[in-house]
């Protein structure tokens, strides 16, 4: 770039030289100019675009507690539908992204080798025997030995250390002997000696057998290659492909040789072999893009680029579980998986995102990067570390250090022209790389933002206690002043279009700041929080989006309305995503690009034509969960490349699309079974007849479970059930069961989603849910029968309800009737009852005077006798006869009879012996008078009334017990 710079000074200059008679050539060699200028400027663009990453790529770590079996794992592979198998002490290991499961060898050995062939069949071998697993009608694996098909070989401690399939055969090798089994049969092959590696490399079988040299296999014949003392001589543990002509030798301690089949070998990795001399290689894998990793016995596992740069070195102590690598597989999505000693391990060389870390610890926890004048700076709680920004091939390397003098915590880093700031806990400080100059003594220095007052622009700095206020002084901020009237510890600041100062508080509230215009004093301090719009008083964030200072507060993204001096929800933003997705901060990614920063993850975002696209979700899984929370920040390297800090290092990730083709991943449906209270069933998802599977009403519970080889991450499932659901269902785990399913067609739809936001194919399963049996044809005609049956009946007891209500009515309507009767008699009754006691009070007074003047009359009968005898006579007859009178009688037993219902008449008839003297004591009796009373009303004394009682009880045949006035009340 520097030499084709220089051509196009020295051809412009020369512009200025040429003669007007050199016109043309002028013109000519303008337009060779412009096309300089225009390389120039592709040139320049491609240098722009550069992308890298750091030295040590994302690891999932998977330890033996995680999948079950024992800790040693000797061997990897993959099957077509990408699920990972691994040859284990315990067995043989399955892993489809969510679920583990170990199959134990049918002899309890241990399972030394795996291969997955395009067929789909997965072969093992172990301690003397050897054969092939399939798929089970259960989901289980079932394993099939093929040492039946070996014929007049007898065992000798052999054990099955790898397997290849080639050109439709398949060979078992021991240490002494390949099984090749053609399908049919399986016949044994002896080498000439111990093998030490064997592998297929550009459609050949080559092997190295020690002592004796490189051969390839032939059909079934063992071809001599080279039998030079190199490879007669040397240990060589992994061959490789390079390209067409050349493969990768690597000894177990002696170099790693390009080989390019002729004998002609050339050192590889020369230059930095001490690094791996010791390490003991043990095996190896290549990557799609080139990427060479070996795996030694002693340190772990080192990548190399195509030319031999040393890329990455990973050990115990930066990211693997052991040193000791047993096995190592590229898979389909080009990540190496590693089997250790101890655990099995995936290096995520596709994913986005890089590290580097510091084992030692020193590093600390990086708050704030920046790269300044080719350095890269890191403030982190241990102080500033510099690093040359060096890159080798597309790995940044960094090497940092401390600068002396400047422990303690950094905030944040501010470049501005030919300053590096930094914002310390002790003050801000002007840095370079071997050192830093204090500017302000006050302490904790978090933000930094520019200021305009008059014609002048400051620098504006937010501390523990104060506004700091920077002036421009030979191209260099100095010290100033600091802000009377405003102390607070302020995390944020940021000024507005209309020149008022912005503060976020550290805990509470924001502030509204006018400052004089000699930024000398806070003329004016306004407080925002919860009464001011915002949700809550506390953990108030703003940022910077499209130009607009936008305030972040409980998951919330608000603006400031100066007409309602008030918070307002920002509807850009919010208008365009899910009511609940909550952002805690924005960070600005590049033009019109920003990350929100959520719970969970960094998405990123762009502003299109007034839409807000998102174009990617970080998750913090991505980064192992060690970003510093809350203080979470990006730093733009290059376009579309960010930096941020981590607990212990950095992390670097970038946007751009891998070179290396990805296959798009496959969601399985893997099991279907239906419950019932009684029993249970399992249905074929393999096999797609187009018909979908029919399943009894009694068993309507249906489980399902499906996974989906995404190995860089947990997957998550968005599942819905067809008939059942209206939206997708997001769940983590590999299975769902839906109870007591209503009969119907079904169809169950499954898909993953990456934690990159990316969604796999989707699988789904069709079912019908049989109508129960009560709900069959002939279930419905018999209920069509009944209905009418039904109808009927009710038709009849419905008329027979009416009639019987009706007669029921009626019947009660005649009792009211009835009851009316007789209310209005007992009316009558009672007055006849009134009538009758009176008459009976005029006889009894009338005969009482009658009886009070006859015996007067009586007490004069001697001086009557002397003179006026006849006529006392004479009115003592009419006084007897008045008293005894008939017609009172009759007046009487007339009111009697109708208020006591014919008495008379029925004792009559029942005694008729009965005198008229009798009846009428009856009838006294029965109202229940005295026999006073009674006396008077028969013209008789008290004693015989008694006598008359007496008499009367011996005609009713009474006995002595038998009271007769009840008898009489009673008759």
């Amino acid at each position: 770039m520097l030499i084709l710079a220089d051509v196009l000074v020295d051809f412009s200059g020369e512009l200025h030289l040429v003669k007007s008679t050199d016109i043309g050539k002028i013109r000519k060699r303008k337009n060779v100019f412009f096309l300089l200028l225009v390389l120039a400027g592709l040139l320049q663009h491609d240098l722009s675009a550069q992308s890298y990453r750091l030295q040590r790529p994302r690891i999932r770590n998977f330890p033996s507690s995680v999948y079950g079996a024992d800790k040693q794992n000797w061997c990897i592979s993959q099957d077509r539908k990408g699920i990972m198998f691994f040859a284990n002490n315990k067995g043989l290991i399955e892993f489809n992204g969510s679920v583990w499961k170990t199959y134990p060898f049918p002899t309890g050995t241990i399972v030394r080798s795996v291969l997955c062939d395009s067929t789909g069949r997965i072969y093992a071998g172990s301690f003397e025997d050897f054969g092939y697993w399939e798929k089970s009608n259960s989901g289980g694996m079932k394993y099939i030995s093929l040492v039946p098909q070996l014929s007049n070989f007898q065992f000798h401690n052999e054990e099955v250390w790898n397997i290849v399939s080639h050109g439709g055969i398949v060979y078992f090798q021991s240490f002494s002997v390949i099984f090749v089994w053609d399908g049919n049969s399986v016949k044994p092959l002896f080498p000439p000696g111990f093998i030490t590696c064997f592998t297929e490399i550009n459609s050949r079988l080559l092997l190295v057998i020690a002592d004796h040299g490189l051969f390839e296999l032939v059909g079934r014949k063992i071809i001599p290659k080279d039998t030079s003392n190199f490879f007669r001589d040397t240990e060589i543990r992994v061959l490789l492909p390079y390209d067409r002509n050349n493969i990768l030798v690597a000894t177990a301690n002696k170099g790693i040789y390009l080989y390019d089949g002729s004998g002609s070998l050339l050192p590889w990795f020369q230059k930095q072999w001490p690094l791996i001399s010791n390490a003991v290689i043990n095996r190896g894998t290549v990557t799609r893009d080139s990427v060479y990793i070996l795996g030694t016995i002693l340190e772990g596992a080192f990548a190399f680029t195509r030319e031999g740069n040393l890329l990455f070195h990973l050990t115990r102590e930066n990211g693997i579980q052991n040193n000791t690598v047993l096995s190592a597989f590229t898979d389909q999505d080009n990540n190496v998986w590693l089997g250790l000693d101890n655990g099995i391990d995936l290096v995520i060389l596709s994913g986005p995102v890089s590290f580097s870390f510091d084992p030692s610890g020193k590093l600390g926890s990086v708050y704030a990067v920046a790269k300044d004048k080719g350095n890269l700076y890191a403030g982190t709680n241990q102080g500033i570390f510099c690093s040359p920004f060096q890159v080798s091939g597309d790995i940044l390397q960094p090497v940092f250090r401390l600068i002396p003098g400047s422990q303690g915590q950094v905030w944040s880093f501010h470049a501005s022209g030919s300053q590096l700031l930094c914002g310390h806990n002790d003050g801000t400080y002007e840095v370079y790389p071997d050192k830093i100059i204090k500017i302000s003594p006050v302490t904790g220095g978090f933000s930094f933002t520019y200021y305009r007052s008059g014609s002048e622009n400051y620098l504006l700095q937010s501390t523990y206690t104060d506004l700091v206020v920077y002036a421009l002084k030979n191209n260099k901020w100095i010290f100033r002043n600091t802000v009377s009237g405003f102390r607070h510890p302020i995390r944020q600041i940021m000024t507005d279009h209309s020149g008022y100062l912005w503060a976020c508080h550290l805990q509470r509230g924001l502030f509204k700041v006018k400052l004089s215009s000699d930024l000398a004093t806070a003329e004016k301090v306004l407080f925002y929080g919860k009464q001011k719009g915002l949700e809550s008083d506390y953990g108030i964030k703003m940022a910077l989006f499209e130009n607009h200072l936008v305030f972040l507060n409980e998951g919330r993204v608000y603006t400031y309305n100066d007409l309602l001096d008030s918070m307002v929800l920002f509807d850009f933003i919010h208008n365009q995503l899910k009511p609940d997705y909550r952002i805690r901060q924005i960070l600005v990614a590049g033009e019109h690009s920003y990350f929100f920063v959520t719970d969970h993850s960094l998405d990123l975002f762009q502003v299109q034509k007034g839409n807000l696209i998102a174009l990617r979700s970080y998750s913090y899984d991505l980064f192992d969960n060690k970003l510093v929370r809350n203080f979470e920040f990006v730093y733009p390297l290059e376009k579309d490349t960010w930096m941020t800090g981590l607990e212990n290092g950095l992390a670097l990730f970038a946007d751009h699309q891998s070179t290396v083709e990805k296959r798009k991943k496959s969601t399985s449906i893997e099991m279907v079974e239906s419950f019932g209270r009684k029993d249970s069933a399992q249905y074929p998802v393999a096999e797609k007849t187009g018909e979908p599977i029919v399943i009894p009403f009694s068993q309507n519970s249906i489980f399902f479970r499906f996974s989906c080889p995404i190995y860089t991450s947990k997957p998550f499932f968005l599942i819905k059930l067809d008939g059942m659901d209206k939206e997708w269902t997001s769940t983590d785990l590999p299975y769902v069961r839906y109870e007591r399913l209503p009969w119907g067609r079904y169809t169950f739809h499954v898909r993953a989603e990456t934690l990159g936001g990316e969604f796999s194919d989707e699988s789904s399963f069709s079912f019908v849910v049989r109508r129960p049996w009560y709900w069959s044809t002939l279930s419905k005609i018999l209920y069509g029968f009944v209905l009418v049956m039904l109808a009927y009946v009710s038709r009849i007891y419905l008329k027979r309800r009416l009639e019987h209500q009706a007669r029921k009515l009626r019947i009660e309507k005649e009792r009211e009737m009835i009851r009316l009767r007789n209310e209005k008699l007992e009316a009558e009754i009672h007055y006849k009852s009134l009538q009758l006691a009176n008459t009976t009070y005029s006889i009894i007074k009338k005969n009482e005077l009658l009886m009070e003047i006859k015996r007067l009359l009586g007490q004069m009968k001697k001086p009557a006798e002397q003179g006026f005898s006849t006529q006392f006579r004479n009115v003592l007859r009419l006084l007897d006869r008045n008293i005894t009178d008939e017609e009172d009688w009759k007046v009487f037993e007339s009111n009697f009879e109708q208020a006591h219902e014919e008495f008379l008449k029925r004792i009559k008839k029942q005694y008729p012996e009965l005198t008229p003297g009798d009846l009428k004591l009856c009838a006294f009796i029965r109202m229940n008078l005295s026999s006073k009373k009674i006396a008077a009303l028969l013209g008789i004394t008290t004693r015989g009334v008694e006598n008359h009682r007496y008499r009367l009880r011996k005609k009713l045949n009474l006995d002595r017990d038998v009271n007769l006035t009840d008898y009489l009340m009673q008759f």
